[in-house]
């Protein structure tokens, strides 16, 4: 309540301050806070006269800006004349105009709540609170050893064909020994012979034996073990939140979850347990718990998963037969709301083409309440009725709703309110539409995948603001000829995608190559490290566990568990 009373405020924000600004190490964060109080006071005058509270403004001028305010920055000179002004003159004023606008508040708001929330990762946690951090920093730990002894495991069965061929030839070096003493030895007996016989023998030629094959030197394998395969082109497949199932979605009408233990990669291909689908499988998500996951398919149906009971504990009808492709749903944390994205798909679809007769939308955004299968709201998508909605992303708390089109917008919804916040034009019709959206793991920007290969880094504090363009993926493998997936013309409606590995690198797949891109954030204009995935055809989906291990999902019809060094 900061129009009602503007001591209350000053008090709690001091308090703020006291208790947690103080200890902030960053300078731009300190300065963040000091620029959003500003701000504050600002939205506090601007509201009031508003109201027709004049006399609030004036108090402000005559109590509180010497106090709070430092008058030399922010342009508070230019507000000494809104005592003066009307709502009417100050909204017709350029100083003050932008301030009336909705559109302001709302970007105010969720700076305000974005800050608050970066400012409590950045504080020290309680001592209580860094217990489940241990928990999983040790869990971290383990998943490193084990992908370790994968690895050594690995370099051991390679060492075992070089230890039969070394062993072949130093066999075949003691039989040509044997073989050569034992005809200097009959030669030498025929010589003594003759001689004694007063008859002149030739010396025996010596039969040239054949030198030992060298050893080939092998090429080690890279350290990729093979998880198992579909019938059909793997769409997606991501890891549980505590790392221990990797699920797969196919268009062979199939979901499969397979035991992320990295031992069973060693011996063989794992058993998993097959989900069937009514269609094929184009999206899913596993809840935070672990327990559930959904699954969205090409017949507009949302399958709920429950993987302790091993069936199905519900079936949401998503839309209606015009957009019948669920390409992405979100769970949403800390609560039964699940976000889904219905769409038509790309022409020269592998699974199928559908086409609308009808006309309209080609999206449709919704948020479910999939323990019962109702729907909570429709968000309204404001943009042009030719783009699709191609992917989602949520923020930790299930507030903030981001999604990518066919046209190459990227938007920002509420999902409270059901309602877009913010949005921008992230790619140009030359580059084509938007494939594949991801969070920062800080939640300040968004990481970009356009249809052509770009990739971009765009704030999400300023609208439209791109922070870093990286090399494309084209211009990277330009000189990878190996990694090229030949066959990936005819099969254009794939999608690639993009997963962090820590706070500043990231993987990216593009299913026009084999391989996967490693990208820094911190030398954006350097060209990424490409990472080896074994596949033979384009690289589909990717999902990371750790920084050291993520999974793959290709055209080839497999899943890949990676392990590799930076």
């Amino acid at each position: 309540d900061l129009e009602r009373s503007i001591e209350n405020f000053l008090d709690l924000w001091e308090f703020i301050e006291e208790r947690f600004f103080s200890v902030l190490s960053e300078n731009k964060l300190i300065e963040t806070a000091d620029k959003l109080k500003n701000y504050l006071l600002k939205f506090y005058l601007i509201h009031s006269l508003k109201s027709g509270r004049n006399n609030k403004v004036t108090e402000f001028f005559d109590k509180h800006i010497q106090n709070h305010c430092d008058v030399n920055r922010y342009n508070w000179r230019e507000w000494y004349l809104l005592p003066f002004c009307s709502a009417t003159d100050a909204e017709q004023d350029p100083v003050f105009g932008s301030f009336f606008d909705p559109e302001w508040k709302n970007a105010l708001k969720l700076s305000l709540r974005n800050f608050i929330e970066q400012v409590f990762r950045v504080i020290p946690s309680p001592r209580l609170l860094a217990f489940n951090l241990n928990n999983r920093k040790m869990m971290a730990m383990k998943s490193k050893l084990r992908a370790s002894e994968v690895t050594i495991e690995m370099y051991k069965k390679a060492i075992e064909p070089l230890k039969l061929q070394l062993a072949h030839r130093k066999s075949n070096h003691q039989v040509a020994e044997l073989e050569n003493r034992e005809k200097s030895t009959l030669a030498r007996g025929c010589l003594e012979y003759r001689k004694a016989d007063n008859q002149e023998m030739p010396m025996p030629i010596p039969i040239p034996m054949p030198e030992p094959e060298d050893v080939v030197e092998e090429k080690l394998p890279e350290s990729v073990s093979h998880v198992g395969s579909h019938t059909g082109f793997v769409n997606i497949c991501r890891i549980s939140p505590k790392g221990d199932w990797i699920v797969s979605g196919s268009n062979d009408a199939t979901a499969k979850i397979w035991d992320s233990n990295p031992y069973d990669g060693i011996k063989g291909q794992r058993n998993p347990h097959t989900i069937y689908c009514p269609s094929a499988v184009l999206s899913l998500d596993w809840h935070e718990s672990n327990t559930y996951l959904a699954l969205g398919t090409s017949t507009s149906v949302v399958k709920i998963w429950d993987c302790d009971t091993k069936k199905t504990a519900n079936s949401i009808i998503t839309s209606d037969p015009r957009l019948p492709h669920v390409v992405d749903l979100k769970f949403c944390p800390r609560s039964h709301l699940l976000v889904t994205a219905n769409a038509l798909m790309k022409t020269n679809n592998q699974i199928h083409e559908y086409l609308n007769p009808f006309g309209g939308d080609k999206s449709a955004l919704q948020v479910w309440n999939w323990s019962t299968g109702q729907m909570h709201q429709k968000l309204k998508i404001e943009s042009d009725s030719s783009s699709r909605v191609t992917n989602l992303a949520l923020n930790h708390n299930g507030t903030l709703l981001i999604t990518g089109d066919s046209n190459g917008f990227i938007r920002i919804f509420d999902v409270s309110g059901g309602k877009p916040i913010m949005g921008w034009r992230a790619q140009n019709e030359e580059e084509g539409g938007i494939q594949k959206i991801c969070l920062t793991p800080d939640e300040t920007a968004v990481v970009s995948l356009s249809d052509t290969g770009g990739v971009t880094h765009w704030s999400l504090h300023k609208t439209g603001h791109s922070l870093a363009t990286y090399p494309s993926v084209q211009n990277s493998m330009h000189g990878s000829l190996e990694s090229r997936d030949e066959n990936y013309l005819g099969t254009k409606s794939a999608n690639g995608d993009i997963c962090f590995i820590d706070n500043k690198k990231f993987l990216v797949a593009y299913p026009l190559y084999k391989d996967a891109l490693l990208y820094d954030t911190d030398n954006p204009l350097s060209e990424p490290m490409i990472v080896a995935t074994g596949h033979t055809r384009g690289v589909t989906a990717i999902h990371s566990y750790t920084n050291k291990n993520f999974v793959t999902g290709s055209m080839d019809k497999h899943v890949h568990f990676v392990t590799y060094s930076s």
